[in-house]
C-alpha cells in the first residue's frame, strides 16, 4: 500500500482491526502486507483507513480509503459424480457414440474445469452455483487418443485460488 502525506508525519494504516505503522520517506509512505500480516488481518471483507500524525501529535481524520476482500483459501475440491458407463474404467465404441455427460458438485462461487488428457474443458456452471455439467459427443470423445486418459478437476474461486484433484484415468 502506498500514499502521500505531509512532510515530518507518521502514518498508521488500519486494515480490518489491525493497525500497522507505514514507512515514511519525505511525503510518501508505504506499507507491505506480508503473509504474517495478512494472516493476522484474517479472511473476508476489510476496510482500509489511514491516519497521519504530525510532530505536535495532531492526527488527521481517519477515513475509509478502500474496501478489500482477503481470500487466501483455495476452494473445496469439486467432485465428479459416478458415470455408470465408466464403472469398468473403459469407454467402448457404444459408449463413445452415445456421448458422455460428466457432472458433479462444486463450492458456491467457484468455477470448475474438467481436464481430460491435459486438455482443459469448461463445463456449464449451474445457476444455483453448486453443480456443474459437461457433455461430450462422439466427435469430441474421438479427439482423445486411445489408451489411458487422465481425468482431473480444477476448482478456482473468485480470488483466483485453485484446487486441483486428480480423479482417475479411463481407457
Amino acid at each position: 500500500l502506498t500514499g502521500t502525506t505531509d512532510a515530518n508525519t507518521s502514518v498508521d494504516v488500519m486494515v480490518g482491526n489491525q493497525t500497522y505503522s507505514a514507512a515514511v520517506t519525505g511525503t510518501g509512505w508505504s506499507l507491505t502486507l506480508d503473509a504474517p500480516k495478512i494472516n493476522a488481518i484474517g479472511q473476508g471483507p476489510k476496510a482500509i483507513a489511514v491516519t497521519s500524525t504530525d510532530l505536535a501529535g495532531n492526527a488527521s481524520t481517519s477515513a475509509t480509503l478502500a474496501n478489500v476482500v482477503i481470500d487466501t483459501v483455495a476452494p473445496s475440491a469439486a467432485t465428479l459424480n459416478a458415470l455408470a458407463s465408466l464403472s469398468d474404467g473403459f469407454i467402448n465404441l457404444t459408449e463413445a457414440n452415445a456421448g458422455l455427460t460428466f457432472s458433479g458438485d462444486k463450492e458456491a462461487g467457484s468455477s470448475v474445469k474438467l481436464v481430460l488428457a491435459g486438455t482443459e474443458l469448461s463445463p456449464t456452471q449451474s445457476t444455483n452455483g453448486t453443480t456443474w455439467t459437461l457433455t461430450l459427443n462422439a466427435t469430441e470423445i474421438g479427439k482423445f487418443n486411445q489408451g489411458a486418459t487422465s481425468v482431473a478437476l480444477l476448482s478456482t474461486d473468485s480470488a483466483g485460488n485453485t484446487t486441483s484433484s486428480s480423479l482417475s484415468s479411463v481407457t
